[in-house]
């Protein structure tokens, strides 16, 4: 079955705890794992030369990008690893759990000014991608929550995820996708960049390209047994409060 799923961070019931106010079904919420599958970054080269003072040199992707580059852009796909812990429900629109999804591969550029010295080189990459709550912003930057760390170089957070306009999951596949991300550079990033003179200000929210992940993800066994039991559950509720409205009304 293709579900298309509103993008959604908390439901009522993880903001509340009142699970057992619900029918079984909803209370049994199945989980998802993302065990595979592929990033790909869409980045403005001249946007990021001019601004973090970043002169792209190459890349070393490990997948082939499902989105194409407009022209002065330049596109990279990374590969999601199996050190991958990204759990998700859909059940009441898509929302994450724990987790995060891991990728191999690296981009590299070359600083044009700064304290660092012109022409240092700088790689970024075996990104990791994870969400926080707390990073969740409503402004303009419209932040999601989601965020993408840098663990090649150890730089920390780099970009923040803004929220994805492309959220669809194929439960009978597996196949999630989502699409339609900024790529907002992070109050980290930002402070990283003003602090080597390699940014003349913040740049903080500044969106420097765009993202898509499509991954491949399986329910976790305890969940889908869970689900099962509650489905069960919820048979022999619905038959009771039948048999209860029955008998009240005789």
């Amino acid at each position: 079955m293709f579900i298309h799923r509103p993008f959604r961070l908390f439901g009522a019931v993880l903001a509340t705890g009142a699970a057992a106010l619900l029918p079984p079904t909803e209370a049994s919420a199945q989980t998802f794992r993302v065990t595979s599958g592929v990033t790909s970054v869409v980045i403005n080269p001249a946007l990021i030369e001019s601004a973090a003072g970043l002169s792209l040199t190459g890349a070393n992707p490990t997948a082939t990008s499902a989105l194409t580059a407009p022209s002065g852009f330049a596109a990279v796909g990374f590969s999601i690893t199996p050190t991958t812990t990204f759990q998700f429900t859909v059940g009441s629109g898509f929302t994450p759990v724990s987790g995060t999804i891991e990728h191999s591969g690296t981009v590299s550029f070359a600083t044009t000014r700064g304290s660092l010295g012109v022409g240092t080189a700088v790689t970024i990459g075996s990104f990791s991608i994870g969400f926080d709550p707390a990073r969740i912003s409503a402004g303009t930057d419209g932040r999601s929550g989601f965020f993408v760390r840098d663990t090649f170089s150890n730089l920390g957070i780099l970009f923040d995820l803004s929220n994805p306009s492309i959220v669809n999951f194929n439960t009978g596949s597996g196949a999630l996708t989502l699409g339609g991300t900024n790529l907002l550079v992070s109050a980290e990033f930002s402070s990283f960049l003003v602090n080597n003179g390699l940014a003349l200000g913040s740049i903080a929210g500044a969106n420097v390209g765009f993202a898509q992940t499509n991954a491949n993800a399986v329910p976790e066994p305890g969940t889908l047994a869970l689900a099962a039991f509650g489905a069960a559950g919820a048979l022999a509720w619905a038959r009771r409060r039948r048999a209860a409205q029955i008998g009240f009304a005789g």
